[in-house]
Formats: C-alpha cells, sequence, structure tokens
C-alpha cells in the first residue's frame, strides 16, 4: 500500500491535456481526439459521459477591463471539488494567473456569484470578480500595465479536477476578451503646442464632459484610464509630462503653464462641455490636480488618488510662485521581514514647518474635491485633513478610548475627552463647565489635520445630553450623535456663562431591587414634561446642527425613548425602528437635506416656558406624520424558526439547520453558545441572507463573515472559541463524555461582528451533541498497573481493539475513545501520565506499561483478535509507531502529528532505550501577545548525533497512517512523516498511507471539534501556537475521521 495524499484523494490521471500550449498564447491547442472545429469559447475535457464540464461566462465573449464578468461552471457532479484558474499575458508576454478552489453545487452548478471560495487559492469567500483581481505575475514586483489600449488583454480561464497543488485533469477552459475601447470610442493623439497627450471621445457628435488624467512617476503616457473614462461619457485627456517624446527626461521643476495651455485645448474643443473642466489624478498626477486646481481657473472638480497635499520630488512653479519640495528623509525608510522598503514615514509633515511651506494651498481652489486613499498605503502617507469628531462616555468616569481609536481607524480625527475623574479633573459629577467643553472645541477647530467648517459630537449616556448642550450653546457644532442619551440636564448642574440647567430630580424610593441584588434605576429619574423639572431641558431648538438619536428600547438605566418622543405622542408616530435595537432608518433632526421634519420642529418649539417641552413634542409628532418613510414599521410577517436536526446525535455528525419565517433578503446573524465542564463559555457566530423565499439553509447557504465565511455546514460548531478574555486559550474539550454538550443557537436580527452586542433573537434552539451514545458502555480500569477507561459498543460482539492516547498535557482524554465505540470499536483510552497514581510528570516512559495495556484488550472477551491498533496524537502518535515497532500484538498504528523519533522522556524496553529528543528552548519565539512558537525548538532528528532516538519502524510488520497537518506549528510533523515514509521505502515496505492536509494545524481531532490556533501548554503554562487555519483545519478534521475507521476496520476485521 503506497503514499497517499489527501490534496491528491479527488485527483485522476489523464494525459488528454499534457501537451496543451502554456497559455495565454493565440488561441489553446484542441484536446487530442477532437475535431479541429473544437470552439475555444467553451471547453468541456474528454472523459465525462454525460453533461460535459463547460465554463458560462456573462458578456459571453467580450467586455470592458472595468465591468464585472458573470462566472459560471455546469455540467460538473454533486458537491464535485474543482480548481479554477485565470491566467493572461501583457504586453510583455508576462504571465499572470489566479486560482480559487469551489465545490460544486449539488445540482452540479458552480456560479461565482453565489458559491464562496474555499481556502487554500488566491483567495477565499464570496468574490464574484476575485479570479480577476487577484492575478499575480510569475516575475515578482512585476505590475499590469496596459499600453495599448486598441488591444484587448486575453483572459484563459480554466476549471481543473479537485483541489491541489498539482493540477488535477482539465475539465473545461474559455477564453475572453477584456477590452479598453468600446465600439465607436474615438482615440485622438494630441501635438499641439507643448501639449504631449492622447484624446479619447465617446461615440456621437454631442458635447461631453471634459476630463484631464494625469498619472504618477511611472513615466510616459498612459491612456488606459482615460479610454474606460471615454467608454462611459467622458471625453478625457490622457496628458503626459516627463519622459514621453520630446518632453524633459527629468524635469527640476512641472511649471503648471503646461498644464494650464492643457486646460484651454479641453476648454476649447466642440465636443467638451464647459464651463470647466475635472481632473483625475494619481500619486504625483494627484498633486498636480491639486496644484492645479489651485492655482488655475475653469477647475470644476479634482478627484485625487492616493497623493499628497504637498509638493513631494519635483517643486511646482507658476508664473512668479514657487511651492518647492518636502523634505524627503531617507533614513526613515523601513525595511520589513519581507525585505521590502516602506517609504511611508519619509516624508516630512506638511502640516508643521518646515514641510507646510510646501502645501498646496487647496484654499484658494474654486474647484470640489474627491480625495480618494488607501488606508494601507505605504508610499504616502494618508495626511488628511480629517472630520473632526469630540467623544463622551457616560457616567463611568476616566477616559474611555477605544471607540475614539476605531473611529480614527475610519478616517476620522477623534477626542476621546474626559470630563472627570481623570487626572487633575474633578472625582465626581458636581457640576459642570461649558467653558471646558468650549475650549475642546475650539482645540479640534484649530487643529490644523481637522477639517472644518465645524466638527462632530458622540456621546453615550451623560456624554450624550452633554453634546447636546455643546450643541445648543456652542458654535462650530455641525452633526450631534446620541446613543443612549437624554435631552434633559441629569446628575450635575450644567453653567454656561449666565445660563444655569439644574438636574433632573431623582427619587432613591423608586429604585427597585431583585432578589440578585441588581438594582432597576429607570423609574427613579423624574419626568421632565411636568412639573419644576421642565427647567432640565436643554434648549435644543438653539441648535443648528442636525441630530441622529440612537435609542435601546429597553435601556433601563432611564426612560430614553420616552425622554425623546413624548409619551403622549408616540402612538401618533408609530414604532421608532432604528432607535435602538430595531431595524430601518434613524431619524435625523437639523439642517439635512431630505429630513422633512427638521425646519418645523425647530420653529415650532419655544425656549423657556412652561410648556415648551410638550408643544415641542407635538410638534415633531404633527411634523413628522408627512415623513413616514423615516417612521414605517416593518411590515408583519410570521414568526421566524429555526430547526436544528438532528436536536440529539453523535458530536462527530453533522446537524442540519435551517431557519425559515425571515424577510427576502433579511441579513443576520447565527450565534453558538456552549459551555465546557469548568463553566467556561464559548461562542461563535456568522452573517447571513435570507433567500427570495425568507429561508435559509447552512448545507448549501454561504456565510458572508462573522467567524467564517462560505458553504459550511457545521461551521458555528468547529469555530466555537472562548468567549470572554479571561481564558482566551482555553480548549473546549470535553471532559465527562457521560453528559451531551449542549449547544444553544440564536438567529438574531442584522449582522454582528464577533465579539459585539448581537441584535435581538428572532428564533433559537437547542442542539445535544452525544459523546457516548445509547448503548456504550464505559468501564474505569485499574487492572495492574494500567489505567484508563474501556468504551464497549453495544452488542455481544467481539470488536475490533484500539487503543487511543493523546500528547504531553497528560491525563485522561476519553472523547475520543467514546466516538469509536459509538462506530464499532472497543477503545481503550489510555492515560500514561498526570493521572490517579501514574507519574506525576513525564519523565522516562516504560514500553511495558502500553504492553500490559495492548495484552489487556487483546485477551478481552468483547475484543476481535488477533492483534489491536493504536491511534495517537503528538507524543501519543509517537508512542503508537513506538509500540507497532516493538509489539506484536499491536497491528495497525494511526499517528496523527507525530514525529518518528521518541522525543522529550526516555523509552525503555527490555535492554532497549530510545533517548528522547530534546527541546532548544533558545529556539523558541514568543509574540507581542505572548504567544510562544516552538515550532523550531526540537532537535534535529536528521543529525546524524540523534540517530538513537530514530524509532526503527521497519521493524514492523503491521500497518500506518500518517496523519499531519501542513501547517502544524507545534512541530514539523510533514517532515518527521516524510523520513518515516523515507525509512519505510529504504527497507522496501509499503506498509503505510499518508494523509496531509493544507492548513491545517497540530490537533486533528473528530469532526466539528471547535479548532483552537493557540492553547495554553499544561507542561510549559504558556500558551503555545498549534498552527492552522480554521476552515481548513476543519475539513481536514472531517475528512480524516472516515480514513481513520476505514483504516482501522481494514485491518482489525
Amino acid at each position: 500500500m503506497g503514499q497517499v495524499s489527501a490534496r491528491s484523494l479527488c485527483r485522476a490521471s489523464s494525459s488528454a491535456w499534457q501537451r496543451r500550449l502554456p497559455w495565454p498564447g493565440p488561441a489553446p491547442a484542441a484536446p487530442r481526439g477532437r475535431s479541429p472545429a473544437w470552439s475555444p469559447g467553451t471547453a468541456p475535457a474528454r472523459g465525462l459521459s454525460s453533461v460535459a464540464p463547460s465554463i458560462r461566462l456573462s458578456p459571453a465573449a467580450r467586455s470592458l477591463f472595468d465591468e464585472p464578468l458573470a462566472i459560471a461552471v455546469q455540467g460538473l457532479g454533486p458537491r464535485q471539488q474543482v480548481t479554477l484558474r485565470a491566467s493572461l499575458r501583457d504586453e510583455t508576454g508576462e504571465l499572470f494567473q489566479a486560482s480559487a478552489r469551489y465545490r460544486a453545487g449539488d445540482d452540479g452548478e458552480l456560479d461565482l456569484a453565489r458559491c464562496p471560495a474555499l481556502p487554500g487559492g488566491s483567495f477565499s469567500g464570496l468574490e464574484p470578480m476575485g479570479l480577476l483581481w487577484a492575478l499575480q505575475p510569475q516575475k515578482p514586483f512585476w505590475r499590469l500595465v496596459k499600453r495599448d489600449v486598441q488591444s484587448p488583454f486575453l483572459l484563459q480561464l480554466e476549471v481543473f479536477e479537485g483541489h491541489g497543488e498539482r493540477r488535477g485533469r482539465l475539465l473545461a477552459q474559455a477564453q475572453h476578451e477584456r477590452a479598453f475601447l468600446r465600439d465607436g470610442v474615438r482615440r485622438v493623439p494630441v501635438r499641439e503646442g507643448r501639449i504631449r497627450a492622447t484624446l479619447f471621445l465617446p461615440t456621437g457628435e454631442d458635447t461631453f464632459p471634459g476630463i484631464i488624467d494625469i498619472h504618477g512617476y511611472g513615466r510616459g503616457l498612459f491612456e488606459s484610464r482615460a479610454s474606460l473614462l471615454a467608454s462611459h461619457g467622458f471625453a478625457t485627456l490622457a496628458l503626459a509630462y516627463y519622459q514621453f517624446d520630446d518632453l524633459p527626461q527629468e524635469p527640476k521643476e512641472l511649471h503648471l503653464e503646461y498644464f494650464e495651455e492643457a486646460v484651454n485645448y479641453m476648454l476649447q474643443h466642440p465636443q467638451v462641455k464647459g464651463p470647466g473642466v475635472g481632473l483625475l489624478g494619481f500619486s504625483k498626477g494627484g498633486e498636480v490636480s491639486l496644484a492645479m486646481a489651485a492655482f488655475l481657473k475653469n477647475i470644476m472638480a479634482v478627484a485625487s488618488l492616493n497623493a499628497s497635499v504637498a509638493a513631494t520630488c519635483i517643486p511646482f512653479s507658476y508664473k512668479d510662485k514657487i511651492i518647492p519640495t518636502v523634505t524627503v528623509y531617507e533614513h526613515k525608510a523601513k525595511a520589513t521581514n519581507s525585505k521590502f522598503l516602506d517609504y511611508s514615514e519619509v516624508i516630512d509633515d506638511p502640516f508643521q514647518a518646515p514641510g507646510n511651506q510646501s502645501r498646496i494651498p487647496l484654499e484658494k481652489a474654486e474647484a470640489q474635491f474627491l480625495f480618494v486613499v488607501g488606508q494601507d498605503d505605504r508610499v504616502v502617507k494618508r495626511s488628511g485633513p480629517f472630520p473632526g469628531i469630540i467623544d463622551l462616555y457616560g457616567t463611568g468616569g476616566g477616559l474611555p478610548e477605544y471607540r475614539a481609536c476605531l473611529l480614527a481607524n475610519h478616517g476620522f480625527a477623534v477626542l476621546a475627552l474626559a470630563f472627570y475623574s481623570y487626572e487633575d479633573l474633578p472625582k465626581t459629577m458636581k457640576e459642570f463647565h461649558l467653558e471646558y467643553f468650549e475650549e475642546a472645541v475650539n482645540y479640534m477647530l484649530q487643529h490644523t489635520q481637522v477639517k472644518g467648517p465645524g466638527i462632530g459630537l458622540l456621546g453615550h449616556s451623560k456624554g450624550g445630553d452633554l453634546c447636546v448642550s455643546m450643541a445648543s450653546f456652542l458654535k462650530g457644532i455641525t452633526a450631534t450623535a446620541l446613543i443612549n442619551g437624554s435631552v434633559a440636564n441629569v446628575g450635575a448642574v450644567l453653567r454656561y456663562k449666565d445660563i444655569i440647567i439644574p438636574p433632573l430630580g431623582i427619587n432613591p424610593k423608586r429604585i427597585q431591587v431583585g432578589k440578585s441584588g441588581i438594582a432597576d434605576i429607570i423609574d427613579a429619574l423624574n419626568s421632565p414634561l411636568e412639573g419644576p423639572d421642565q427647567q432640565s431641558f436643554i434648549p435644543l431648538e438653539k441648535a443648528e446642527c442636525c441630530f441622529l438619536f440612537i435609542v435601546g428600547q429597553d435601556d433601563h438605566n432611564w426612560k430614553i425613548a420616552w425622554m425623546a418622543w413624548g409619551r403622549r405622542e408616540r402612538p401618533a408616530a408609530g414604532c421608532l425602528r432604528g432607535w435602538g435595537a430595531g431595524r430601518g432608518s434613524a431619524l435625523y433632526w437639523g439642517r439635512l437635506e431630505g429630513a422633512a421634519a427638521a425646519g418645523p420642529i425647530l420653529r415650532a418649539a419655544r425656549p423657556q416656558r412652561a410648556p415648551a417641552a410638550a408643544a415641542m413634542w407635538r410638534a415633531l409628532a404633527a411634523a413628522a406624520a408627512p415623513a413616514r418613510a423615516l417612521l414605517r414599521a416593518p411590515p408583519a410577517r410570521r414568526a421566524a424558526s429555526l430547526a436544528v436536526s438532528p436536536t440529539a446525535g453523535p458530536a462527530d455528525e453533522r446537524v442540519e439547520t435551517r431557519v425559515a419565517g425571515l424577510s427576502p433578503g433579511q441579513p443576520v446573524t447565527l450565534r453558538a453558545v456552549a459551555a465546557d465542564d469548568r463553566g467556561c463559555l464559548f461562542q461563535s457566530c456568522a452573517h447571513y441572507r435570507a433567500d427570495s423565499r425568507g429561508e435559509l439553509h447552512l448545507g448549501t447557504d454561504a456565510s458572508h463573515g462573522g467567524d467564517y465565511t462560505g458553504v459550511e455546514p457545521m461551521g458555528l460548531f468547529w469555530s466555537l472559541a472562548p468567549a470572554g478574555m479571561e481564558k482566551p486559550y482555553q480548549r473546549l474539550v470535553p471532559r465527562n463524555t457521560s453528559l451531551p454538550m449542549k449547544v444553544e443557537v440564536f438567529v438574531h436580527e442584522g449582522h454582528s461582528p464577533p465579539g459585539s452586542m448581537p441584535g435581538p433573537v428572532v428564533a433559537k434552539a437547542e442542539v445535544q451533541r452525544l459523546f457516548t451514545a445509547p448503548g456504550v458502555r464505559r468501564i474505569r480500569l485499574k487492572e495492574g498497573v494500567v489505567r484508563g477507561s474501556l468504551f464497549l459498543p453495544p452488542g455481544d460482539g467481539p470488536f475490533p481493539g484500539v487503543i487511543d492516547m493523546y500528547g504531553d498535557e497528560g491525563g485522561l482524554i476519553e472523547f475520543r475513545s467514546s466516538l469509536l465505540a459509538t462506530h464499532g470499536f472497543a477503545a481503550l483510552s489510555l492515560p500514561y501520565f498526570d493521572f490517579e497514581d501514574l507519574p506525576r510528570v513525564l519523565k522516562e516512559l516504560k514500553l511495558e506499561y502500553f504492553e500490559e495495556a495492548a495484552r489487556f484488550l487483546q485477551r478481552h472477551p468483547k475484543v476481535k483478535g488477533p492483534g489491536v491498533g493504536v491511534i495517537g496524537t503528538g507524543k501519543g502518535a509517537e508512542l503508537a509507531l513506538s509500540m507497532i515497532t516493538f509489539l506484536p500484538e499491536v497491528v495497525a498504528a494511526v499517528s496523527i502529528s507525530g514525529c518518528s523519533s521518541n522525543t522529550v522522556a526516555d523509552l525503555h524496553y527490555g535492554e532497549t532505550t530510545l533517548p528522547g529528543l530534546r527541546f532548544d528552548m533558545k529556539k523558541v519565539s514568543v509574540s507581542d501577545s505572548g504567544v510562544f512558537d516552538i515550532f523550531e525548538a526540537l532537535d534535529d532528528p536528521m543529525n546524524p548525533a540523534n540517530s538513537p532516538s530514530m524509532i526503527p519502524i521497519e521493524k514492523a510488520d503491521g500497518h500506518f497512517l500518517l496523519v499531519v497537518g501542513e501547517d502544524d506549528r507545534m512541530w514539523k510533523s510533514s517532515l518527521y512523516a516524510e523520513l518515516a515514509i523515507r525509512r519505510l521505502r529504504q527497507h522496501g515496505k509499503e506498509n503505510f498511507e499518508f494523509l496531509s492536509y493544507p492548513g491545517a494545524g497540530h490537533r486533528i481531532d473528530p469532526p466539528s471539534t471547535p479548532f483552537c490556533q493557540v492553547a495554553m501548554d499544561r507542561v510549559l503554562g504558556v500558551p503555545v501556537l498549534g498552527g492552522g487555519e480554521s476552515k481548513a483545519h476543519a475539513h481536514a478534521q472531517e475528512h480524516s475521521w472516515g480514513k481513520i475507521q476505514e483504516f482501522l476496520h481494514l485491518h482489525l476485521g
């Protein structure tokens, strides 16, 4: 029996295409045995009898380079695994390729718009255009550039059988042209005066909006973007400015008069619509566009792509004005781990002296600007200015910064502002002076990195009513967002100049304390709508900004929805879905185009009158009546339901999960929650959308986000991870196999990121995962020196006998043994240290202990002879190899992520000793998060000095199954398996099978066992990296489990 790789299990050999041309070329070679009339449009491969696979493209033969291309494959087998590959050659002949792994549907169809790519290719997830944007050059660092826009790129698409590093049989192929010129678009070279350019005019004789397109430091004339813009109705001038024709090769200055000449040329052209033109610039071309807008006339709009707002490398001049370049500090360039240079920090700050002398005076421009930036641009640092926000939290005090940090990641300049109980600020809330907050507003407005003319406010709870107060009294506030805030002053006196707003009164007697000791204060605050507490109202009608109120309808800190709406008017407006947990649009107030309620609300409210509050809320209700688009309640629908089947079943078998009763296309988050024997919570989540019938089936529908993506029927189970940070490296392993693991599955409204607060629950169900099937017997073993648990299947037997061992975590781990018994094996879960009276630590091992266990199992009346099997993981796998090598009772061994040499502890058997390979802690690396990587730490088994540790597996007469994850970071299990196979073959042995899984880590357990990339090592007491990628690891567990059972049944009878 020879080597079998999991990467090639579905691969069938075929020579039909081995002589095909290395595509792309002028045309693909016809398959042998086919007529020369074979069409390259869709090319089914030879060897499939009924419906040959074919590629379906839309548009079929030709499309613009910037247009979507729909790709589908039909005629495949149900759930067949295939690899799709895209290839094209640029104008220099360099090859670009991308590939992705897919699984067809039950009907043999594969639509890239509906089916996510599986891990292992150039990309994964639902990416309809992934095969195009993922194209990578075979020549390193080569960029795909189109110079001759009059000829298309020729794209080749191929479908290969199976997944793997080596291509399987070709099933189908197709060609498609990606063009840069739409039919009828005219290309006109321009050599007018000093201008060196190409003008692209759309089809027809009309006038069109004019654009000048300027590229960066790439040299020469780039026409591809201009030709595509013309295909979309713009008269576009692709303008060169150096290293083209007679233009300067290395300009010392860029004279804006040259670009002014190009503007005048466009304005005078009979097919360019006035009164001005637009500019589109990338990198240095973006700088040029900004400078043109600042100094030249008739520039109406500028789109700047990843450009600086200061002159870099080449200065600008216009008449008597010169903009010098910012200083470049070459010594600030950083070399990355991959030896690339990172230049993002080398340029001087253009907003601080002396770099501000190089800043382009954009304030002089009359154009509209669109800034497009990549947040990970490592050439030009993103330099703002940015929209400004002041972020205030509630009564917790201190300085919470995390929300401000997250907002900054999304392009905002955010000031996280403390207002009490921080440094030298007051320790308690007695009174607040708005002058303090006014100082913060002025600080933001004067900051060079904050975009004016005003800033926004974001407040939660007490921070919310402070934001309302700031918006009502201070200038420079253009938008305010409140999260569970109040429109009345709460908690402390508010002062501003000679204005005093008292806080709402509070009645402690209205506080209710439950049996659990939790206080409910929702009724404690007085009503601001009546009595003396009306003075606590903040006069928000004075504000000139727009408001966004976000309200949790079940908030029990105070009656936020009641405060923000008014009890009597609330029925008139209906349920405000979107305030708080509901879905839909939130209600905006103030100067917001399209908010019908804005003007009437502010005009109707009269400040500082006793009935002011009630009048304002009545006006709000009346004004909101015509704005029903903002207040629509979702249409009634039948209640959502969740069905998980079976509700109780073996933990290694799949369940079917279906959701019904949703709205068509409704986004939902499915969440699973489980607890281990110690009460530690684990959870997972995934984002789905209901189909046109309002239904979901996890067996066919893809997750679009959360803890995994793609069609993963068991994804909610294998992606379970610790819910809190108290024990982030905890592994979900059942210790008591007699009890089922209960997993609760919830369906929540909307898409909630992992770790965030999910939306309302619309359906839920509970499923029990059984590790011991009904009728399986568990017998605690204390036979001589042997310890452990024997699991016997139902019935009289006899059954194949298997010894089950885990690694150096020690103790008794039973769940794999109990599952093996469920599948008909008499399984002995065998501990070998740190259990009952066994040694507490792993110092040395005697094979006689394992020999006694093997003899016990072999002689058991319920066990079928003549020999037994053994399965082990990690150190247990290594012991399995030693047992089958030295013990005649063992005839089959499954090694999962094992080493082919003895490690750590010396192993003795009679007069024979295999010394243990040692770990060199100097070779251990530790990440910034404190995770230990021990991949390189084990002594090299190939070192001749370590040959005494090698297990002489060639002496074994039994059969081996070697299972490894190719991303195992505990140690080099792939290498150790190869060494074992090499040793067997050197001795003429073929008594092995080999399963190797790309993307899988160290501990390959039964199916749906939650993936744990990092786990706490019981010996070292630190978190250790096990490696692997969750989805690939889960697939490896499911596939290998079936193969392990087949192997054991085959060789144990």
